[in-house]
């Protein structure tokens, strides 16, 4: 995400704008300033660097002195913390190129017999009937081929998905956590193999979903929601997709985002044993 910083001179007395500022709701602040004529004074890429800042406070100025190495990311730095994707073999002629973008993209050797890589990648990650499906580009990035299509019905909103041989058959699963639970499906056909619905209040799936694979090959999968704050590991058990455990963290959360208390995070290899 790139900031861009202005430059502003404050002088007659006047109010801000500024929503749901206090209790009442009013809207206003009491803040006195005016913002005149704002210009660019300087632009700072924050998405992979740290800086250290400056700031000088006189009466009716603020001026913030830049850091002096204020350079644009390069596209190779910009691949390596992932805010591009690196460029890829997407049609198997050799050629390594821009992979053409879709919404929540997943691109790997899917498909052992077709050229090139495949996509899992949705419609749209926010907002209604959206449709999930795995395309390839043998013949060319202008010319995909659809190899599944599934159509959710109600709204999606940042579905989280993993890849991963859930149940130890050689084959591969997308694995899909959901509002109200987590889907597996063949990654080869799209066709649906286990369904765990583990809960029932509106809760919009933000946060986290990985796989972790156990030495004993087992794989485990963790779901974590941040503004329907949860946490839960699931498996697949007696050929079923079941929940071991289950604990809501944040139970007000459920009712509207503005109602929780936690904000929560996971930092590097979360899962291990720690005692």
């Amino acid at each position: 995400m790139t900031t861009i910083l202005l430059s502003l001179i404050f002088s007659a007395p006047a109010e801000w704008n500024q929503p749901n500022y206090d209790r009442s709701r009013s809207n206003r602040t009491p803040a006195i300033g005016q913002i005149n004529k704002p210009k660019l004074s300087w632009e700072a890429d924050l998405r992979g660097r740290e800086y250290f800042w400056s700031g000088s406070l006189k009466e009716g100025e603020f001026s913030l002195s830049p850091p002096e190495d204020l350079v644009p990311l390069s596209i190779e730095l910009q691949q390596l913390w992932g805010i591009v994707p690196p460029k890829l073999d997407v049609t198997g002629s050799g050629q390594l190129i821009d992979p053409p973008p879709a919404p929540g993209a997943r691109w790997g050797k899917f498909l052992p017999e077709v050229s090139g890589l495949q996509r899992i990648s949705w419609t749209t990650t926010w907002g209604k009937d959206a449709h999930f499906h795995l395309h390839s580009f043998e013949n060319g990035i202008e010319n995909p081929t659809k190899i599944w299509d599934i159509k959710f019905q109600g709204d999606i909103y940042s579905p989280l998905v993993v890849i991963v041989d859930l149940d130890q058959d050689g084959e591969l699963e997308a694995v899909l956590s959901t509002w109200h639970g987590v889907i597996a499906y063949d990654l080869m056909t799209g066709r649906e193999k286990y369904r765990c619905t583990y809960r029932s209040e509106h809760g919009r799936q933000y946060g986290f979903f990985g796989a972790y694979v156990h030495s004993s090959g087992q794989v485990y999968l963790v779901p974590i929601g941040d503004f329907a704050g949860h946490v839960g590991v699931l498996t697949v058990q007696n050929g079923q997709l079941s929940n071991l455990w289950y604990h809501t963290f944040d139970p007000q959360s459920t009712q509207g985002i503005d109602r929780r208390f936690t904000i929560n995070t996971v930092g590097p290899k979360p899962i291990g044993d720690f005692n």
